[in-house]
Parts: C-alpha cells; sequence; structure tokens
C-alpha cells in the first residue's frame, strides 16, 4: 500500500514519480546505493556532478540538485534508522526533456518531509535556531517535491527543470 504526498511551490498538484516514469516523456538514466555513512555523501556529489555534466546542465542546476540531494541523504543517515546496522540509500535519476528527477529511496522509519511545518529563517543570527533548515531549502529549490511510502521504503522525489 502507497502513501503519497506532493508539494509544489505554487501549491500545483503533481503526479507521482512513479507515474511519471512511466510517462513516455521521463527516462531512467543512472542509479547509485549508498551506505548510511556519511562518507556516501562526497560519493553522492560526484554522482551528481557526472549527472550534471552528461546532461550538459548549468552548474546552478546541479548546485540545486547537490544541495537538496544531500540535504535528503544526510537526513537518512543522521535519522531515520534505530539500528546502527547497514543499509542501502538509493538515488535515482531520471530525466526529462528540460526536467531532472532525483528519487531518494531509504527502508528508514517512515518520514514525510512534506508534513513538516516550513522552518521560517531568522531575522536575526541570534535568533537562528539549528535544524530544520533543509526541508525548507528543498521546497524553495526543487521545482517539485514529492514523497510516496511504498512496501516499507520512503522515497522522495525531487525535480528540477532546467534548459
Amino acid at each position: 500500500m502507497a502513501e503519497a504526498a506532493t508539494l509544489s511551490p505554487a501549491g500545483r498538484r503533481r503526479t507521482d514519480r512513479v507515474a511519471e516514469r512511466a510517462n513516455a516523456d521521463w527516462a531512467p538514466v543512472r542509479e547509485i546505493a549508498l551506505a548510511n555513512e556519511t562518507a556516501a555523501l562526497d560519493q553522492l556529489t560526484r554522482w551528481i556532478d557526472g549527472l550534471g555534466r552528461d546532461l550538459a546542465a548549468a552548474e546552478t542546476v546541479v548546485f540545486d540538485l547537490k544541495l537538496c540531494a544531500y540535504e535528503a541523504v544526510a537526513n537518512i543517515i543522521s535519522y531515520a534508522y534505530d539500528d546502527d546496522g547497514h543499509h542501502l540509500i538509493k538515488v535515482y535519476a531520471d530525466v526529462a526533456p528540460g526536467a531532472v528527477a532525483l528519487t531518494v529511496e531509504d527502508d528508514g522509519r517512515p518520514f514525510n518531509p512534506l508534513e513538516r511545518p516550513s522552518q521560517r529563517p531568522a531575522d536575526r543570527l541570534e535568533d537562528a535556531s539549528i535544524g530544520g533548515h533543509g526541508i525548507r531549502l528543498m521546497r524553495e529549490i526543487a521545482d517539485a517535491v514529492t514523497y510516496r511510502r511504498v512496501d516499507g521504503r520512503n522515497r522522495l522525489t525531487i525535480e528540477k527543470r532546467f534548459g
């Protein structure tokens, strides 16, 4: 049974990533499996750099993808697991004309970041809180963010348009 939620900056309803991938316009291009350890974050950023080169995407698009994916994977590594065991975090890249979608999938405890209230940036440094800003950044940077819980796995899809 799948639970789905979708958010786009303008509040538009979006189809989920699984349906989009089945659409003839979307094609899978890459995937990577990462260990649930902080050293995997460097591997993730290099992988996205390679994806950006393959797509001839602008540096700003690649930066945005890296920031969003890094935040998602770092949160999974830090908070998703109740044990110290080895877990794999998978990241899939799908492309369509003028767009790329990164799907981050993990077997951690259920967590839908779209249900979290957006943290407002502090007006003054003294008032700033630590934590909660990664989800806000993803919402602001991505063109769409989609969450699904499928077969005991979290799937967070971050879509960015370019071109």
